[in-house]
């Protein structure tokens, strides 16, 4: 038995879905291993940028429009970049 999501995602979602999860595991690493998180971000924001292209080349689904917020969520600020060094 298959669950009912799995035949309406389309590739784009399959991206997005990927984005929010390398989005979560940078934050875990982050603790452990700065360099390794910041490449995670970076490939997350790769794979950002993907779904949208994907999207438009394979047609998007009914759920894209609700799931290209779920790494970010509705009401999310932009990150405030920061030093470290007390310089704000």
């Amino acid at each position: 038995m298959k669950p009912r999501f799995v035949g309406r995602l389309g590739p784009a979602d399959a991206i997005t879905l990927a984005n929010a999860g390398i989005g979560f595991l940078a934050v875990v690493i982050a603790f452990a291993d700065a360099e390794l998180a910041a490449r995670l971000v970076l490939l997350a924001a790769v794979a950002d940028g993907l779904d949208g292209v994907v999207a438009r080349a394979f047609g998007g689904s009914p759920a894209g429009e609700y799931l290209d917020d779920a790494p970010y969520g509705p009401h999310t600020p932009p990150p405030i970049a920061s030093t470290g060094r007390g310089n704000y």
